[in-house]
């Protein structure tokens, strides 16, 4: 046994919980193709020593296999898995960084990383800004919030970028279009099945609640 082994490392379990956390960052229609095909496995994630400056990407694997029946998309569609590895490899950093599993200092391609701001932080106060988005992907539209805009369309890379609006109140803005469009909501996301006409009342409403 290496008597230097776990030195300054420290250890996260990767459990069913997780994963499904994980699932609910990617766009529904992918959701739908990984929860087909996908087979996943608890997972022990090691990670290296706090301060560690260095992209930690490369370093996080998952134990996920092809479910039976689905070795087709192997033969047919390498596109698509590797679509499939990109988006789960971006959505588990972030469930990592909202967990706040990762050593203090860890980076990735050169960026800290820092949770998604879904709850209010200790630190966070009453006055901060933040933002209220629209966006759309194929033909579902996501109604979220966040304290780096840029950063999060990165993650989502949605098709197109409906509104944007800073302010103080964001998370009160976001819940009550949540519940105002409450019916249109996909279960268990912030995914919504919208007309063209709702599209325009929730820009007017992202816009009558926000306090500046």
């Amino acid at each position: 046994m290496d008597a230097n082994k776990g030195v300054n490392e420290r250890e996260f379990l990767f459990e069913r919980k997780h994963w499904n956390m994980l699932l609910r960052k990617l766009a529904p229609s992918l959701q739908l193709k990984v929860k087909q095909h996908i087979r996943f496995k608890e997972t022990v994630i090691v990670f290296g020593p706090d301060n560690e400056d260095r992209s930690v990407e490369r370093s996080l694997s998952l134990d996920l296999s092809l479910k039976r029946g689905s070795e087709h998309l192997v033969r047919y569609n390498q596109a698509e898995i590797k679509l499939m590895e990109k988006e789960i490899g971006v959505a588990l950093i972030s469930t990592l960084a909202d967990l706040r599993a990762f050593p203090k200092g860890a980076t990735n391609n050169g960026k800290l990383i820092q949770p998604e701001e879904s709850d209010r932080s200790s630190g966070e106060s009453d006055s901060c800004l933040g933002f209220v988005y629209l966006i759309r992907n194929q033909d579902l539209f996501k109604i979220g919030i966040t304290l780096d805009l840029k950063r999060r369309m990165e993650e989502l890379k949605p098709d197109e970028i409906v509104n944007t609006i800073k302010c103080k109140n964001f998370r009160d803005v976001e819940k009550d279009l949540h519940s105002l469009f409450r019916n249109e909501r996909l279960p268990q996301t912030e995914y919504f099945r919208l007309d063209q006409e709702q599209v325009q009342r929730i820009q007017s409403l992202m816009v009558k609640l926000a306090e500046f």
